[in-house]
């Protein structure tokens, strides 16, 4: 997190820290945008048709939007094929419609390798004329319905974590006040907290595990006259430089606070 001295003098300190947005808001823009994809591929559907003697195909988004569409008399279709396309590393097994007009790609989301053959001969059987009937639609809904449901999901999380805090020590009033806002949340939450709270100010250490091992990220943690532990951030996103930052203006402003308090009561 990183933070801002917004006021700083004897009587009051205020500081804001903000996540650093430049962690969470790329990941959860990639995640949400791979659910957007998901969704709007979730929606595509591929239909074949065989019917008075025509091969029909045609490409639908969510049941009305018809992107593509295109018919054969099955009579003049020369050839009916099942071929290997890649696509950099990855390669799969596609229709293809052969006719006088050129050569068309059947796309099929739902379906593997075997389905496609199997689809291909059934073709293939309606083209030499021992098949009047064939109908198939292929979608991938239900998979990549849940794969965008996660992405999105992914997504605002990221973007849930990012927070800004707002710390207000007040030596007239003698309190310290909390103001904690998620970034995606409308409504800030609020604590209040005596300012001799600030003596036992914390740093708290939370590992966690990564792909390349184990990080340290820190809580910030005010501890009141009977023992409780009260967190800065409802996460712990203070790195290692970040926390030293933030105690040392705090613990700067402490005891500039105390030796005006001791020099108030020495004039007295």
């Amino acid at each position: 997190m990183s933070t801002r001295v917004v006021n700083s003098t004897t009587e009051r300190l205020t500081l804001k820290s903000r996540s650093n947005i430049w962690l969470y808001f790329p990941p959860g823009v990639l995640f949400i945008a791979l659910g957007v994809a998901g969704i709007w591929w979730a929606g595509y559907t591929a239909k074949i048709q065989v019917q008075n003697g025509r091969l029909s195909y045609a490409r639908d988004y969510f049941g009305f939007w018809r992107t593509f569409e295109q018919s054969w008399e099955l009579n003049k279709i020369e050839k009916i094929s099942v071929e290997s396309v890649e696509f950099g590393i990855y390669a799969s097994l596609e229709i293809f419609v052969m006719s006088p007009n050129g050569r068309c790609q059947l796309d099929l989301p739902a379906s593997d390798g075997n389905q496609k053959k199997a689809i291909a001969d059934e073709l293939e059987r309606a083209r030499r004329g021992e098949r009047r009937l064939y109908t198939r639609a292929s979608s991938a809904w239900v998979p990549m319905s849940i794969m965008a449901t996660a992405c999105v999901g992914g997504g605002i999380v990221c973007w849930c974590l990012m927070e800004t805090v707002t710390l207000d020590a007040n030596a007239a009033t003698q309190l310290v006040r909390i103001r904690r806002r998620r970034w995606l949340w409308p409504f800030a939450t609020a604590i209040s907290l005596r300012l001799d709270c600030l003596t036992s100010l914390q740093r708290q250490d939370v590992p966690w595990k990564t792909s390349s091992g184990y990080k340290v990220c820190y809580h910030l943690v005010f501890e009141d006259d009977d023992g409780g532990l009260q967190t800065l951030t409802s996460t712990p996103l203070f790195t290692e430089h970040s926390s030293a930052v933030f105690l040392s203006l705090v613990n700067t402003w402490l005891k500039q606070n105390l030796h005006r308090r001791l020099r108030r009561r020495s004039a007295r």
